[in-house]
């Protein structure tokens, strides 16, 4: 019999079961507790598992068996401290995630970031090469040294990429937070790089995007009755529109106020 790649999720639950000895119940419940692993369905709703992440859950067993809480093994499990490995991601590798954006080459971004995840966790791809990288973009545009078509380009492909990984993050099993842009704000990205640290944390999250008219935000409090509203400004000449938000609010019944 052929092995089985270690990235294919090809095992049902009843495998895993079987190659660790944890119990199918615990399996379900560290899925719906810590989002962890992170597992494919099939149309029917079976789980399906990967090698790899046997050999994780293995892992996880043998810390639990040292006296680690299951949360705890968790987070040593899956990954580094996001500060020990903030400096994998440096100038050379955000010199070449820079220049396959501004050269609009989607592939070749793709690779860059695909090369510093493997040795980092998400928040740190976010925050030490996503977000400079944008800076930088930004700064250029602003000063002509790189076209408009070319900042559009890097932002949407830095929105879809941002949107994919919000997908793969487990299902939310906390409070219901509403994010959105001011109206006239155009510039998301910052808050759909918050989206995804909150939905790190289980937080269910409505992400209304960019540009929100204050009448829709309204609209969307009094219909989804959030816990809490995160607005988005980028720039001090905002404000205003940041109050008249907060004044419209003031109009929704106490009950049903963010």
């Amino acid at each position: 019999m052929e092995a089985i790649p270690n990235g294919i999720p090809l095992l049902k639950i009843s495998d895993v079961t079987a190659a660790t000895g944890i119990p199918c119940a615990n399996l379900r419940a560290w899925e719906r507790r810590y989002g962890f692993p992170i597992v494919v369905r099939t149309a029917g709703g079976q789980r399906l598992y990967s090698v790899e992440q046997v050999d994780e859950l293995r892992r996880l067993q043998e810390l639990i068996g040292r006296g680690l809480a299951v949360g705890q093994a968790v987070e040593v499990v899956r990954g580094p401290d996001p500060l020990a490995c903030a400096g994998d991601v440096g100038e050379e590798i955000r010199g070449a995630f820079y220049d396959a954006l501004v050269a609009m080459r989607p592939t070749e971004a793709e690779a860059v970031i695909a090369q510093a995840t493997a040795n980092c966790p998400l928040c740190v791809i976010i925050d030490c090469l996503i977000a400079p990288v944008m800076n930088r973009i930004g700064d250029d545009w602003y000063a002509d040294a790189i076209g408009i078509e070319q900042e559009h380009f890097a932002s949407a492909w830095t929105r879809e990429w941002l949107g994919r990984q919000a997908q793969r993050l487990p299902a939310p099993k906390r409070d219901r937070l509403l994010l959105a842009c001011v109206e006239g704000e155009w510039h998301d990205l910052g808050l759909m790089a918050l989206q995804i640290e909150l939905r790190r944390e289980r937080f269910e999250t409505l992400h209304l995007g960019a540009n929100v008219p204050t009448d829709a935000l309204v609209a969307a409090v009094r219909r989804y009755r959030p816990r809490l509203v995160l607005l988005s400004a980028s720039v001090v000449e905002q404000v205003p529109m940041i109050r008249c938000v907060a004044e419209a609010f003031d109009e929704i019944p106490v009950e049903r106020r963010p």
